[in-house]
């Protein structure tokens, strides 16, 4: 025979087995040996589900210690048994993300207030640094580069290739290197590059000759 739901109708309502009734998705069916009637099954039938048989559904994750807590609907299981990552949360206009999200959680309903701060509310009103960052969700740092960016040479990622520009729009080659006998990198002196020069120098001269 096939299974009896909640939704069955039969008037009047006939005798059945728990056995045979179908619980929905968070309730479990712990009672077969036991009868209902029609509609009724559901409660007479049916346990509610605890948290360890939820799983949460993304950007949800289950929460931790919440395995023998008991829910009876979605948003009944959700809220006792799954959290909300604030990493993974997208705040409202006019609101930013607080500091530390990556490692805060929220219960999901609350997850505006617990991962969100609001601009006006939080932000000073000042022409500094750390007051328009933040009015734009960044940090202070973070501001600050955002801006150097649009005044720094693109260097095409080698270092070597920099060059130093003067006050009068010449450039210069940024003075070579070199390995000390520890193996570290270090800024050749003006001597050095002036003994390298003369020692090309005078290659070039005895060539010639």
């Amino acid at each position: 025979a096939a299974p009896l739901t909640g939704t069955d109708l039969q008037l009047p309502a006939a005798l059945a087995s728990c056995r045979r009734f179908r619980c929905d998705r968070y309730t479990v069916n712990r009672k077969e040996d036991k009868a209902c009637f029609g509609s009724g099954c559901q409660s007479v039938c049916c346990d509610a589900r605890t948290c360890s048989q939820i799983t949460c559904e993304a950007p949800l994750i289950n929460a931790p210690d919440t395995g023998v807590t008991q829910c009876s609907n979605s948003t009944d299981c959700a809220e006792k048994c799954c959290v909300q990552p604030c990493k993974d949360f997208k705040c409202d206009a006019r609101t930013c993300p607080k500091e530390n999200n990556w490692k805060r959680t929220s219960v999901p309903s609350e997850s505006q207030e617990t991962c969100c701060k609001h601009t006006a509310r939080h932000c000073c009103k000042a022409p500094t640094a750390y007051c328009v960052g933040c009015m734009n969700c960044q940090s202070r740092h973070a501001y600050c580069a955002s801006k150097l960016l649009k005044y720094m040479p693109e260097f095409g990622g080698f270092q070597h290739m920099r060059r130093l520009r003067s006050t009068r729009g010449e450039s210069v080659d940024r003075p070579p290197t070199m390995l000390d006998d520890g193996g570290k990198t270090t800024v050749a002196s003006a001597s050095e590059i002036a003994a390298d020069e003369a020692d090309s120098l005078e290659g070039v001269q005895m060539t010639a000759e």
